[in-house]
């Protein structure tokens, strides 16, 4: 009987798959995705009421449901209960810590869940770039990437998307910002040119970019720095991000990867049309 219920099963999700039918999927796994939510509630400590339950429900299955059911189509079918499983832990888990930051002004399920994944990538990153540090650094840095979270009444954590990534990963993504950007304070601190620090980016890009410039000599390079800031504003975020992780904070290809849940080669590709719209943009601004 037990091999019976899980062929069914197999069969009702290479059916939903298929035809694209969400209803499947809640008539086959609809009360295990509840369950699962029951339990974030519970194990997080938080009150929660059946409406509020519905109200993830929905999320999951309208996330699911979004770019012609493309987050379904990339679970491995052999390992779907898991994987759905976990995607429902993670999004049910993160809607209850940004529903209490925004809607109840409450930042503590959001610190307890995450604060030591914040702490850590602090670290990481002046253990991996071989710079000293002291406790308070770490404070600071953790402090800045709270208020950064938090301030203007939560703006910057209700523009989270999880199309662009997991919580998770959104947040180690700030911690790393927050902590090269007082990486680079340290150093200015040593440089007496650093009147234009905005204009200083990595020497990489700068190399790259030159290329981009036809006619040689037609622009200083605080203009040429102004054209790509101005070209690089006009990106999507996602490649916005991609690009100032990449160029203004020298993370690889290969963490940024990580950072955004997608593949290197996938990095790879976006930095590659990333320089081309650059060129594009600016090639058109040269011709003007």
């Amino acid at each position: 009987m037990k091999n019976d219920s899980k062929e069914n099963k197999k069969m009702a999700i290479d059916e939903m798959i298929e035809h694209n039918d969400i209803n499947l999927l809640i008539n086959t796994l609809g009360s295990k995705v509840k369950s699962t939510i029951e339990r974030i509630f519970i194990d997080n400590k938080v009150k929660y009421s059946d409406n509020e339950i519905k109200k993830i429900e929905h999320y999951v299955y309208y996330l699911l449901e979004r770019n012609n059911y493309q987050r379904l189509k990339n679970i491995n079918k052999e390992d779907f209960e898991n994987k759905l499983n976990r995607f429902v832990k993670r999004i049910s888990t993160e809607k209850i810590v940004i529903d209490a930051a925004i809607k109840n002004d409450d930042m503590l399920p959001l610190i307890k869940l995450y604060g030591s994944l914040i702490k850590s990538t602090i670290v990481g990153i002046f253990i991996i770039k071989r710079i000293a540090f002291s406790e308070k650094d770490i404070e600071d840095i953790e402090q800045e990437v709270y208020i950064n979270i938090f301030k203007n009444d939560y703006r910057r954590l209700k523009k989270f998307d999880t199309d662009i990534g997991s919580l998770h990963n959104w947040l180690k993504l700030i911690a790393n910002q927050a902590t090269n950007a007082e990486i680079r304070k340290k150093k200015d601190a040593f440089n007496p040119y650093h009147k234009n620090r905005r204009y200083s980016i990595d020497t990489k890009l700068a190399k790259e970019i030159e290329e981009i410039f036809c006619e040689e000599g037609r622009f200083d390079a605080r203009e040429q720095f102004e054209l790509i800031f101005e070209a690089v504003e006009n990106l999507s975020p996602l490649k916005q991000t991609i690009f100032k992780l990449r160029y203004y904070d020298g993370v690889h290809e290969s963490v940024i990867a990580q950072l955004m849940d997608k593949s290197i080669p996938s990095i790879t590709g976006h930095l590659s049309r990333i320089k081309q719209s650059l060129k594009d943009y600016i090639e058109i601004k040269l011709n003007e």
